[in-house]
């Protein structure tokens, strides 16, 4: 709730400095234009590993491109992947590459041997981002990972049909029955800065609405579930409608995430927005109680 006074300050400061021009403070550091990549699945090719026989020769391939056809190409990128979400340790899957479109073939053998696993390692729960690092024309390099934070930002994640990043991940049998209930919704890091609980129903075929957003009996929103790709899309809606707190009019969110049928979890990163302007993006945390 917090962030909501400090968002307003900060765009009351905008204001105040809106008017400031480079040539008042020559310090200031010429902008770089960075290219933002573009990764999509092949149709017929998948990022969910079924824990089963099957995994030993799972192979998955997709397109490298650019998000903004228009954007100055890269000198040169190489395809990198993090396990378990761990940035420190990330290793080349190819490297060198050039052409803008590509296409990319993803094994789990490949992934296993890249990390030094043996097939038997790859649990349910293991899980490989895969992204593209780029080296500009002047051999600027921008890192696909990056330990302090998101390497573009996080709201590029919401623009319509952007993807970062693929994750490849091994995981349980989905039994949507199971994301029923009350769930809590951890949120203390986040952008209302408090965990509570929220109730999951279904509504319509492989959707879920979650009601008590933000603590607020009124305040609901769907969720749709991808199935086969075990990912969940937030479209943006309003679940506050009219003027509901500090002046504000119509709280909305938008977000993509994933389902884990391993712990019963559902995690996205929310967009917040108002009329009047947004909020910035926060993870939205659910667990099963």
């Amino acid at each position: 709730m917090k962030r909501i006074y400090y968002i307003t300050l900060v765009i009351g400061c905008i204001l105040t400095l809106g008017s400031c021009r480079k040539e008042d403070n020559p310090k200031l550091p010429d902008l770089t234009r960075v290219p933002v990549p573009l990764l999509t699945l092949k149709q017929g090719s998948t990022l969910i590993i079924e824990d089963n026989a099957a995994k030993d020769d799972f192979k998955s391939t997709f397109d490298v491109s650019l998000y903004y056809p228009d954007d100055t190409k890269p000198q040169k990128y190489d395809i990198v992947v993090a396990r378990n979400g761990d940035y420190e340790d990330v290793k080349t899957y190819q490297s060198g590459l050039t052409a803008l479109p590509s296409t990319i073939e993803v094994t789990t053998e490949k992934l296993a041997q890249l990390f030094g696993m043996n097939m038997s390692e790859l649990i349910p729960g293991t899980y490989f981002e895969v992204r593209s690092s780029f080296t500009l024309a002047d051999g600027t390099v921008i890192p696909a990972f990056n330990t302090l934070g998101e390497t573009y930002g996080t709201d590029l994640n919401n623009l319509p049909g952007s993807n970062l990043s693929l994750k490849y991940q091994i995981v349980c049998a989905l039994d949507l029955s199971v994301f029923t209930g009350q769930f809590d919704l951890l949120d203390a890091n986040g952008f209302w800065e408090e965990d509570y609980v929220v109730t999951l129903t279904p509504e319509g075929t492989d959707k879920l609405r979650l009601s008590g957003f933000l603590g607020d009996p009124s305040a609901s929103f769907l969720i749709e579930v991808d199935r086969v790709n075990r990912t969940v899309t937030v479209p943006k809606q309003i679940y506050a409608p009219g003027e509901y707190l500090f002046g504000y009019h119509n709280f909305a969110i938008a977000g993509k995430g994933e389902i884990d049928a391993c712990n019963n979890k559902i995690t996205f990163n929310g967009a917040y927005s108002v009329d009047e302007g947004n909020f910035g993006s926060y993870p939205v945390r659910l667990v099963k109680k």
